[in-house]
């Protein structure tokens, strides 16, 4: 064994993929490649335009910035079909909507433990001519593939465990208006055991509307004798000057004014139906409300001290000779020192006096926390109807939950 040599052996790094792949921007900008690649990478324009130049794609082929699906590469093609779907489903160029939406649809395809490409070119969307999306650098484009990258990238979901949304019909049609289907109400009432939408999100998604009436097309398949609702068939102009038949509904329908529904300072409406499961809303966005499926209701079932009054419902004035609530100042009495006058708004942000810290609650001048998401680009755009509905369109019901 004395004569036995031994060779060196130097370890030397694993040679750089030198493929020229397909590139974006972490914001959704398209900036070139090879279309159909196996591979997506994030980088930005001038690194882009550098690496082009010398075509040296091993400078931007960095494992740090591969988009990845289930832990593995996720294709070109996977990619634009997802971000068309997402694309399509948003009434209009809205961030927030968008996000709302590509969460909302992973979700439900972990739920169901389909990928998320194969949900989406299920029923479960309504997108007609399913496709991939062009790479375009449109604004609404861009945004859509900005929210997907979100979703990939493993931000925090705004929708809080959303699988499903609506769009105005649910506000139309609510259990009490023969739909344009010949059915009665939305299909959500005859889905789950319970719908209930927190007073703030109902709000928002009600004012989002930004009208009191809307109109889908009428096929005439409604018996006159058994109507039920307050809609009108009438008949209307297009822009061509052509006659067409119309069903006006009056936003929002009868059931979200009806105070039964709203004795907790929520909306939660009991449909009867025998499944283990009900809906609570969790954000709106555009003109859309998100679902979250749930077996017991979110919300109290009592009414909160010191809640907002019910939808409609004048706050109650303080009755002469009634005693005096504790905290509340008495006429003439005079202002305590930092105590808020009667009727002054209170400031954004603004903490009442001897008010408990909330948690997570940033304090004033504390430096946002590491990964903490950067608020969105506001286009300001009004939103379409949502879920991939076009207008005069009513939006087929979507998967019912397992």
């Amino acid at each position: 064994m004395a004569n036995v040599q031994f060779g060196t052996y130097s370890p030397t790094e694993d040679p750089k993929d030198s493929t020229r792949y397909v590139y974006y921007t972490r914001r959704g900008e398209y900036l070139g490649g090879t279309t159909g690649s196996a591979k997506i990478f994030t980088t930005d324009r001038e690194k882009y335009e550098a690496a082009a130049a010398a075509s040296k794609w091993e400078d931007i082929n960095d494992e740090t910035f591969l988009v990845k699906y289930d832990e593995k590469a996720l294709s070109h093609s996977d990619f634009r079909y997802i971000s068309y779907i997402v694309h399509h489903e948003s009434g209009e160029t809205d961030i927030r909507e968008l996000r709302c939406i590509a969460f909302t649809s992973y979700n439900r395809s972990e739920t169901t433990k389909r990928t998320w490409r194969a949900l989406l070119a299920s029923g479960y969307s309504s997108v007609p001519s399913k496709q991939e999306l062009a790479d375009e650098n449109d604004e609404k484009s861009k945004l859509a593939r900005y929210a997907v990258l979100d979703v990939l990238h493993g931000l925090e979901d705004l929708t809080n465990g959303a699988e499903f949304w609506d769009g105005t019909d649910f506000l139309a049609w609510g259990n009490s208006e023969q739909n344009p289907y010949n059915k009665l109400g939305q299909n959500k009432f005859d889905e789950y055991k319970f719908i209930e939408i927190p007073k703030a999100i109902y709000d928002d998604f009600l004012a989002a509307q930004g009208v009191t009436s809307t109109t889908y097309g009428d096929s005439g398949n409604h018996n006159t004798q058994n109507d039920p609702g307050t809609h009108e068939h009438v008949t209307v102009k297009d822009r061509r000057g052509r006659e067409k038949a119309k069903i006006r509904y009056q936003i929002p329908a009868a059931d979200f004014e009806d105070q039964q529904y709203w004795t907790s300072g929520s909306f939660y409406y009991e449909t009867g139906v025998r499944t283990p499961n009900g809906i609570s809303a969790t954000i709106t966005a555009g003109k859309s409300i998100f679902w979250k499926i749930t077996p017991t209701r979110l919300t109290s079932a009592t009414p909160q001290q010191g809640g907002q009054p019910q939808p409609g419902q004048p706050q109650p004035a303080q009755q002469p000779g009634q005693p005096q609530q504790p905290g509340q100042q008495r006429p003439g009495q005079p202002q305590q020192p930092g105590q808020q006058r009667p009727g002054q708004p209170q400031h954004p942000g603004q903490q009442r006096p001897g008010q408990p810290q909330q948690p997570g609650q940033q304090r004033p001048g504390q430096p946002q926390q590491p990964g903490q998401r950067p608020g969105p680009p506001q286009p300001g755009q009004p939103q379409g109807p949502g879920q991939g509905q076009e207008p005069g369109r009513p939006q087929p019901p979507p998967r019912r939950a397992p």
